[in-house]
């Protein structure tokens, strides 16, 4: 190729490894087939082909000659839900929208979360990325039996070991948590539990050691422990509870209560109970 460039030879012959970010400075790009490995070339990787004649920088024109006739695939549609709003847009999406850059159709489906009475807007909004109707499930859960989550949620710093698990439950379904993690929790109750062990076992040999005497797997072991560590620990455990810190210090406001204050275990978790410069140098 660097023979090609710098005028060393006039002519390169070359298989479809042409379309794989290549530049050259061709003039004229001749196309002989118009299949790769007996598959006929889409429209898109044609175009990526067209695009190596008259480079820029050097030749202002550059020409293509043909064999065959040219596809005549359109490019596929990207659609950007923030942009076109559908009628199916995820609600959650639709709340990180400025009101000015609504639709009609948008502004409509969201009045239900203007008019509800158990979290402020803002509230649904700072949670971004989860279910706002799932928010609304959990404050409702917690209104409706204060007399069993006050013990359960207000704490602040580190949680009991019944408190982990209450948690878990509370959010397993509102929050969708079953799609969460790769299979590395599949219960509430297993989320709980590896969330205690990460904090009396916080290296990862520890884990997967724990791991391997529940199921005698190695490789099932280490496949779950790296899910858990990569996916639970460091995103989606903390994130859902900082949410849920946000619903129970408003339905607490709201009664006049104490609320708890999770961010310092939310904080812990992320960091796996290390040095958070340790965590990222690993």
């Amino acid at each position: 190729m660097s023979a090609f460039n710098s005028d060393a030879i006039r002519f390169l012959v070359c298989t479809s490894t042409l379309i794989e970010g290549v530049n050259t400075k061709a003039k004229n790009v001749i196309i002989y087939d118009d299949k790769i490995n007996e598959k006929s070339i889409d429209f898109f990787t044609f175009n990526n082909i067209k695009g190596r004649s008259g480079r820029m920088g050097q030749h202002y024109i550059g020409h293509v000659y043909l064999f065959n006739p040219a596809p005549t695939d359109s490019l596929p549609f990207v659609d950007i839900p923030a942009f076109s709003q559908p009628a199916d847009a995820n609600a959650g999406l639709l709340l990180q929208i400025d009101p000015e850059d609504l639709s009609t159709r948008s502004k409509n489906r969201l009045q239900g979360y203007l008019k509800q009475e158990f979290l402020d807007y803002e509230t649904l909004q700072a949670n971004s990325g989860i279910d706002p109707e799932g928010q609304i499930e959990v404050a409702k859960e917690i209104r409706s039996n204060l007399a069993k989550y006050q013990p359960l949620l207000q704490w602040t710093g580190m949680p009991r070991y019944n408190q982990i698990y209450g948690i878990c439950n509370l959010i397993w379904k509102p929050f969708r948590c079953s799609r969460l993690g790769a299979g590395s929790a599949v219960k509430p109750n297993q989320l709980g539990l590896r969330l205690i062990a990460l904090h009396s076992a916080p290296t990862t040999k520890a884990l997967i050691n724990r791991s391997f005497e529940h199921h005698k797997d190695a490789d099932k072991a280490v496949q779950e422990t790296l899910d858990f560590l990569r996916l639970w620990s460091t995103f989606h455990f903390p994130q859902l509870l900082r949410a849920l810190d946000r619903i129970q210090k408003e339905v607490f406001r709201r009664v006049q209560r104490r609320s708890g204050d999770y961010g310092f275990y939310a904080a812990m978790i992320e960091n796996r109970f290390l040095p958070a410069s340790l965590v990222a140098l690993d």
